[in-house]
């Protein structure tokens, strides 16, 4: 990851601007400590999106932002969830094969 790159992260963070990482896995989340380049982020101002999908993290943000919350607070709610778009810290989901397929699978 370039040092410029980083550098923009950091100074759009100091300006107010909310960085928020998100990927698309099949499971998991964004965890800024399981991989090297998350480290980097998150020193750089970036914050994980956890398990939310990036249309999820762009209508949260939208929302968050229009309450007029401080950078903290959105940065707080971004890893909080409001209506099940993220799970909550420490709990991951376990699915069922019904879960995802019904009960006539």
């Amino acid at each position: 990851m370039s040092q410029e790159f980083l550098a923009s992260i950091t100074a759009a963070r100091e300006q107010g601007v909310v960085i928020v990482v998100v990927a698309q896995p099949a499971e998991g989340n964004v965890n800024f400590g399981n991989y090297a380049a998350g480290n980097v982020l998150g020193e750089a101002g970036a914050i994980s999106g956890r398990d939310l999908t990036t249309e999820a993290a762009l209508t949260k943000l939208y929302y968050l932002i229009s309450r007029n919350l401080s950078l903290a607070d959105i940065e707080k709610k971004m890893q909080q969830p409001i209506s099940e778009e993220v799970t909550p810290v420490g709990q991951y989901p376990v699915y069922e094969w019904r879960d995802i397929f019904g009960d006539s699978a």
